[in-house]
């Protein structure tokens, strides 16, 4: 009989099949949030609505994680605040690439990632340019066909065309690099006695439609370095550690 195998995703996106044997090996050397991003892409494949499916990938934590953190009931109402949010986007084309642009140029960006780098540089007085939303630029790109974006896989396409006399093949063909924050290691290290006070069973249970049990087991697990949960457990502190303090 032919021995059992598993199919994994590995760092690169490709798909391998191992042995079942190397598996646990393998498996404990992938951080788990890279396990649950593979996790929510297949959560939001599982759609065939636009509106939840770029919901579903763009969300901070995946909706399973969401629910078993809150009650149902408190994860339905956000839902529906956020679709009736993002669904005015999506009516003229609901599966045309310009859709999830507007989508996200009108909320995505102004509402988390530059608040975060504005917040980020002015706290060192610094000033941060985005010379990419520069209108002329924006105006430019709206107006541009989808396959102009992305062809063949290949995203910025237009501009990679652009730019190819100007730079040499490495650098346009290279993956993105994104600036991931070591949230992990700082919920065990300097932020940990912060944590474990703001993440205590008393303080969680101020907040109702939380589950405490599960909320807890995900912090001793990430507490413990068993599990990697840093991003929602992140969350979870900044939405719960300021009402701490003040109370406190």
């Amino acid at each position: 009989m032919p021995k059992t195998r598993d199919t994994i995703v590995t760092w690169d996106g490709d798909v391998v099949v191992l042995p079942s044997h190397a598996l646990p090996a393998t498996r404990a050397s992938i951080p788990d949030w890279f396990i649950a991003r593979v996790g929510q892409a297949l959560e939001a494949l599982g759609t065939s609505d636009p509106v939840r499916n770029h919901l579903e990938w763009s969300q901070t934590i995946a909706r399973s994680l969401a629910g078993s953190l809150f009650d149902d009931e408190l994860v339905e109402r956000f839902e529906d605040d956020a679709y009736a949010t993002f669904a005015p986007y999506f009516e003229a084309a609901p599966d045309a690439l310009s859709s999830r642009l507007a989508a996200d140029l009108s909320e995505w960006l102004p509402h988390d990632l530059l608040a975060k780098v504005d917040r980020a540089t002015m706290a060192f007085s610094l000033e941060a340019r985005v010379p990419y939303l520069a209108g002329p630029i924006v105006r430019f790109v709206t107006q541009l066909p989808d396959d102009l974006k992305i062809r063949g896989g290949e995203s910025k396409h237009l501009l990679r065309e652009a730019l190819s006399d100007l730079l040499p093949a490495r650098v346009l063909e290279r993956p993105k690099k994104g600036f991931d924050l070591p949230l992990g290691a700082w919920l065990r290290g300097p932020l940990r006695d912060l944590a474990d006070q703001a993440l205590s069973p008393e303080a969680l249970s101020r907040w109702p439609g939380l589950k405490l049990r599960e909320a807890g087991s995900l912090w001793s697990r990430h507490r413990s370095g068993s599990q990697d949960f840093g991003l929602p457990m992140f969350n979870l502190l900044s939405v719960v550690a300021l009402p701490v303090k003040n109370t406190g």
